[in-house]
């Protein structure tokens, strides 16, 4: 993972775009935590905030071709 640490999400989301799965992990890893705090903040339940995170970078990885590659990916997953 240490490999990613310097890498933006701008290029991160370019590799997942071009085929590579593992950029996925690191984009996880970077907003999971900020992404279950939002959730949690309207749902008050972490087994339905977890499944909104959850569901939240299925989304992500399912429209990945279709978003633009200069998005910032933070502001994305929480539309």
């Amino acid at each position: 993972m240490d490999r990613w640490n310097a890498v933006a999400d701008t290029d991160l989301l370019a590799r997942l775009q071009a085929g590579d799965e593992d950029a996925l992990s690191p984009i996880m890893v970077r907003h999971e935590r900020r992404l279950y705090g939002i959730a949690y903040g309207y749902l008050r339940n972490s087994e339905d905030a977890l499944e909104v995170v959850q569901d939240a970078f299925v989304k992500l990885y399912q429209q990945r071709e279709r978003i633009d590659a200069r998005a910032e990916v933070g502001a994305w997953l929480t539309r």
